[in-house]
């Protein structure tokens, strides 16, 4: 359990996101970590996520691991006062197949992997699951299991942008 209370569960796909500098997505990110530093919360993530946040796109495209992705990846997880990780133990494997189940009555399907997120998120009560994975986005919160958004930072400014940049 974290020792901190959560600020929001992170999907793996963040992590790639955020080790790749991602343009679409890297000032909205790096607001979030801005933001749970500044109240003291965690950022919550299965341990699964070190294993799915292997390789950036680019690393796949050019099969080449690249020693900063690593190194960015590493210092992320590795940042206890930031985030904290779920164990995938046995209540949240059955929890994440029974999704699974459910999802499939419904005529849906749910991969494993994100099965495993919902599951982690719902253990702990966090309130949103934020992933960039649109089918994940549009089953949690089509069927309830878990409150799931887009990156969305709280700060009307994100980084490298001012009030004043706005009026221009």
């Amino acid at each position: 359990m974290p020792s901190k209370p959560p600020s929001s569960y992170w999907d793996a796909c963040l992590f790639i996101h955020y080790a790749a500098a991602d343009h679409e997505w890297i000032e909205t990110l790096d607001a979030l970590v801005r933001e749970a530093r500044d109240r003291d919360l965690a950022i919550v993530t299965s341990t699964l996520s070190l294993v799915e946040a292997a390789f950036t796109p680019q690393e796949k495209e050019q099969r080449s691991p690249s020693l900063k992705v690593d190194e960015t990846m590493s210092a992320m997880f590795d940042d206890f006062s930031l985030i904290q990780l779920v164990e995938f133990d046995r209540d949240i494997a059955e929890e994440a197949r029974r999704l699974m189940r459910a999802a499939m009555r419904e005529g849906r399907g749910l991969q494993a992997a994100d099965a495993v997120h919902v599951a982690s998120a719902r253990a702990l009560g966090v309130d949103v699951l934020y992933t960039t994975d649109t089918k994940l986005l549009s089953l949690c919160n089509r069927l309830g299991y878990q409150r799931a958004s887009l990156p969305s930072s709280l700060s009307p400014y994100l980084p490298g942008k001012s009030p004043s940049q706005d009026a221009e």
